[in-house]
């Protein structure tokens, strides 16, 4: 990934009017491309083409992106828990 950012930067495709199309960029896996659309650190413009944005920090994320894991793990848990003490007080 930060290959792919230092290929942005070092093509200078750091603002919407620079930013490089996708065909002239290197191939980088789906899931890695959201993961830095996701994080703010790489955009897309309105034509489709990435740039850098530089005043993103790179550990930074949006909150909505760390939270929604955190609450799936709880509703998975309190699923987990309640849901055989339900069905064995149904059972009794």
């Amino acid at each position: 990934m930060v290959a792919f950012v230092a290929d942005l930067r070092q093509r200078g495709a750091v603002s919407p009017e620079w930013a490089c199309p996708r065909d002239e960029l290197p191939r980088i896996a789906g899931a890695r491309l959201r993961e830095l659309l996701d994080s703010g650190l790489v955009r897309e413009s309105a034509s489709g083409a990435l740039y850098v944005y530089e005043r993103a920090r790179p550990g930074d994320a949006p909150a909505s992106t760390t939270a929604r894991p955190a609450w799936m793990a709880f509703i998975f848990w309190v699923i987990a828990v309640l849901l055989p003490i339900v069905l064995f007080k149904l059972v009794s």
